[in-house]
């Protein structure tokens, strides 16, 4: 029975297509002999033929509805102008016309304003039908079989009056039935819907599947009425079809059926669109048959059921409206209407032999195509939802994704507007995996069980079985990129990125190698790699300018080869593996010319730096064995620098680069910033780990800690130098120079105040005079600061004065403790102070005064001559504020005596600096007015 009503609909759609075809070539043969009749007329008499009399359809006037197509909008029903067609082996194409606009919407609330009653006509003789199988039910007058066939005979008798009533008086807007037969004959299906519902659903007298042929041989009957009733017929028709199974009602285990009778109508509203070009009509359709899918789905569940609803309506709305079992929608895709084309053009511009990938914009895409993305997109939403809401939906979810990309990229390959549909189920399987492991979803949990199965136990499929589907969706958009696909890059490189980010997925919230171990899933990880080193030798033969398509799949393999040494190898080989990695990159990418290999290279650098500071970071360094930490630091160290080598000077690597500006900036920022932030690092380590070898018990003291701080000044000196060079992204290396001078400054202070000698009995110094712990600790510091105030120029003024004071203020603190210590010894913080150490006070301000008046006198500096001779008001203050009270003896003797003999000396080389500062002056500026006089 099954069959019979399959081949019965078969049928009945053939016939309608071919009657079709023979009205239009009918159609065609007559305008052909009318366009020749005049022209024989004329020559066979000179009476003039009598003008033939307009015909009713040509003299009435018609109302447009807001289903009528409008004005200058493609008609294929529409006759071809008189005279000789022209020869054409293209099929017509489908009109292109836009549903939803507000002309249309204003037309139909317009209409409906004026004709609401027989809307409410229609509904009302169809819910007579209903309520009459309800009355039996309630009184039990009739027997079910009765009661199914009364309702059918009423649905009958209302359509054989619609057709007298059409037949009599016509049912256009002007003939004198208008609208009534259309209304009657509305009313009459709606009543057929109901009995055939209710004989399946209330009564069961029939099965399933002739239920079903039954409601399609309806569906049928309405497509064959809507022809020749016009589109208010097919709206109400397919109104009550969807609302009759709600109103009817049925036990929740009948649900399934369903699905499919919705399906049904929804093909019905497309074969009607597909005849008429009615294309309201198969927007319509198709909302209705997914909103009752959904509410049905709220109520009963049966997610397979709603899922083959949708993937039913997805072919009907891919092969009727374009008339084609191979789709080849033309036009613009989803995604360059809505702004995305020249991404695209980018992405796809310079790849040769690629058909389509550049040129001039497509056409604007028809009805057609937005219908079939609109159906795809609710399509491929849909498995999320039952995942949701069906406990066992993870594997029909998948599935049904896996079909989706299949259909869009091996049935669908030949319609360009459709190309970028494939997209769609990419974007949303990620999201399916992702949702299943943080709702803990019946397949994860299985999985997770696993970890504690027994060795002989196998372990579960599920992570096999999504890496083979990630594989096999990459190979084949590696296929269509390779064949020449509209983008061919875009292509390519969501080859490149599927797999690998299925793998890191599974990787974060799955954790295969808790299950599986590490080593085979490494295996897993590695075969992938192999995959894209293919897929990059395969591109690498034909793409010979353009290398974005190789970059992107030795990108992914660089990615995969990393994830399978972060499963395999130790910390510190980890480590090392990933500068290499970057080495790599690096060298690939200048070779080769692929700059995504940068991106690469960028996330290897940080990730390096991450793992030597932060993770293991500086707790493993200072536990580790020597020889593995300096190993690790060192040997990434000069990993990286190798890197950053190569990329500043490619000519090592490709000679025609020699003399080519530097393209990666960002590489070399990255790899730059690295550098010396594992270089400080290093240092300060390998500082600690020497003293606390070499000096135990001093790891902590002023000494060591100032010098772990020089390590960061040091680079932050390095990033400040940068600046002089740096025309692009001079933000970054402030940023760095910012993020680097906060530990070392950080420890600076705390050397200078909580863990200074003078102020802390603990932190005693210690090490030889001058070159001692306290030149480490302040001396150092003091040479970098003045050295930055001296040669970076490049910097604002007040910054240099700030180092400059900082240099000066250090340098005294140095001087000051190493006298101290000469005359207390290395345990500074006791009580008081002794003649001898006042005195090196006013003689070590003294000597500081003087040379710097003898710089001054050198750089012709005037800031720096009254610098010294600050330095000498203060050290003339100390004479006498501190000095006067403290010394006695001999001691204050000749103090004052070398005071006065060192002042009167200063004073007569201030009065002589000052005097050829003067000559000097007047000299330069009387060559100023011989060279250049003055202009009026």
């Amino acid at each position: 029975m099954q069959v019979l009503t399959l081949l019965s609909l078969a049928a009945v759609i053939y016939l309608l297509f071919t009657i079709r075809k023979l009205t239009r070539r009918l159609q065609s043969l007559e305008d052909i002999v009318s366009g020749l009749a005049p022209a024989e007329s004329q020559d066979a008499s000179a009476d003039p033929a009598p003008e033939p009399q307009p015909t009713k359809a040509a003299t009435d006037p018609v109302q447009r509805g807001p289903w009528d197509k409008q004005a200058g909008a493609a008609d294929v029903s529409k006759p071809e102008p008189k005279g000789k067609p022209k020869a054409s082996k293209e099929p017509p194409r489908p009109a292109k016309s836009y549903v939803f606009t507000v002309a249309r919407l204003r037309a139909a609330l317009v209409w409906v304003a004026g004709h609401w009653f027989y809307i409410i006509a229609a509904v009302s003789l169809g819910l007579a039908g209903v309520f009459l199988v309800q009355y039996g039910v309630e009184t039990g007058l009739l027997t079910p079989a009765a009661r199914v066939l009364t309702a059918f005979g009423l649905g009958a008798a209302l359509l054989a009056l619609a057709e007298f009533l059409r037949r009599r008086g016509g049912d256009s807007a002007g003939d004198l039935f208008a609208y009534l037969p259309s209304t009657f004959a509305a009313g009459g299906l709606i009543a057929m819907f109901a009995s055939g519902l209710s004989a399946r659903v209330l009564y069961g007298l029939i099965e399933a599947g002739p239920a079903l042929g039954l409601l399609a041989g309806i569906g049928v009957l309405a497509v064959a009425i809507g022809w020749f009733y016009g589109p208010l017929l097919a709206a109400i028709g397919l109104l009550g079809a969807f609302a009759a199974p709600f109103l009817i009602g049925g036990e929740p285990g009948n649900a399934a059926l369903f699905y499919y009778y919705f399906a049904v109508f929804t093909l019905v509203a497309l074969l009607v669109d597909t005849l008429k070009r009615w294309a309201w009509l198969s927007a319509i359709g198709v909302i209705l048959g997914f909103a009752a899918s959904a509410w049905l789905f709220v109520l009963a569940g049966e997610g397979l059921h709603v899922t083959g609803f949708a993937m039913i309506t997805l072919i009907g709305a891919i092969i009727i409206p374009n008339r084609s079992l191979a789709p080849q929608h033309d036009g613009a895709m989803l995604t360059e209407e809505l702004g995305l084309a020249r991404v695209l053009r980018n992405l796809a511009g310079g790849v040769p032999d690629q058909p389509g990938a550049t040129g001039a914009a497509p056409s604007a895409s028809g009805f057609p195509t937005r219908l079939a993305a609109a159906v795809f997109l609710a399509t491929s939403a849909l498995p999320l939802w039952v995942h949701q809401v069906e406990a066992n939906g993870f594997w029909l979810a998948a599935i049904t994704l896996l079909m989706l990309y299949l259909l869009a990229t091996l049935w669908l390959r030949d319609a360009r507007a459709l190309t970028d549909l494939a997209l769609l189920p990419a974007v949303v399987f990620p999201v399916l995996l992702v949702s299943e492991a943080m709702d803990a979803g019946p397949v994860f949990r299985t999985w997770n069980i696993a970890a504690g199965r027994l060795a002989e136990d196998p372990a579960p499929g599920s992570v096999t079985a999504m890496m083979a589907a990630a594989l096999l969706a990459t190979l084949i958009a590696a296929w269509r990129s390779y064949g020449g696909v509209v983008y061919p890059l875009a292509s390519a490189l969501g080859a490149a990125v599927f797999a690998p980010l299925i793998t890191i997925l599974l990787e974060v919230f799955w954790t295969p190698a808790d299950v599986l171990g590490a080593d085979i899933w490494a295996y897993y990880v590695i075969a992938l790699a192999g995959v894209m080193v293919v897929l990059a030798e395969r591109f690498g033969r034909i793409d010979r300018d353009n290398r974005g398509r190789v970059a992107g799949f030795v990108l992914a393999a660089l990615t995969m080869i990393s994830l399978a040494l972060i499963l395999m190898l130790t910390k510190a080989a980890l480590t090392l593996a990933l500068a290499a990695m970057v080495l790599v990159a690096v060298v690939l990418d200048r070779r080769f010319r692929l700059p995504p290999l940068g991106l690469f290279a960028q996330i290897g650098a940080a990730t390096a730096l991450w793992r030597l500071v932060l993770d293991p970071g500086l707790g493993w360094a200072m536990d580790a064995p020597f020889w593995e930490f300096t190993l690790t630091y060192g040997a990434t160290l000069a990993l990286l620098s190798a890197a950053l080598y190569f990329l500043t000077n490619p000519q090592w690597l490709a000679p025609e680069l020699a003399l080519a500006p530097d393209a990666r900036p960002k590489t070399k920022g990255v790899l730059d910033a690295a550098c010396w932030t594992i270089a400080a690092v290093f240092a300060s380590v390998l500082i600690l780990r020497l003293v606390d070898f070499w000096l135990p018990g001093k790891d902590d003291s002023h000494a060591i800690i100032s010098l772990v701080g020089l390590a960061w000044l040091v680079s932050m000196a390095n990033q400040l130098y940068c600046l002089k060079d740096a025309q692009a992204h001079r933000w970054v290396r402030i940023v760095l120079a910012c993020l680097y001078a906060l530990p070392g400054f950080g420890l600076l202070v705390l050397a200078t105040t909580v863990m200074n000698p003078l102020f802390a009995s603990w932190s005693a110094s210690f090490g030889p005079y001058i070159l001692d712990s306290l030149f480490v600790a302040y001396g150092l510091p003091a040479l970098l600061f003045l050295a930055l105030a001296i040669w970076f120029t490049h910097l604002p003024r007040r910054l240099l004065l700030g180092f400059a004071s900082l240099g000066v203020g250090y340098l005294g603190l140095y001087v000051a403790l190493e006298i101290r210590r000469v005359w207390r010894g290395d345990v500074l913080r006791v009580p008081g102070t002794t003649d001898p150490e006042l005195y090196s006070y006013t003689v070590a301000m003294l000597l500081t005064a003087t040379a710097l008046l003898f710089y001054a006198f050198f750089r012709h500096s005037a800031w720096l001559r009254k610098l010294a001779l600050t330095g000498i008001g203060l050290t003339v203050a100390k004479v006498f504020l501190i000095d006067m009270s403290g010394l006695t003896g001999l001691t204050r003797v000749f103090s004052f005596l070398v005071l006065g003999l060192g002042l009167a000396g200063l004073a007569w080389l201030d009065r002589w600096f000052g005097a050829r500062e003067t000559v000097h002056g007047n000299t330069a500026a009387k060559s100023s007015e011989l060279h250049d006089p003055p202009t009026t």
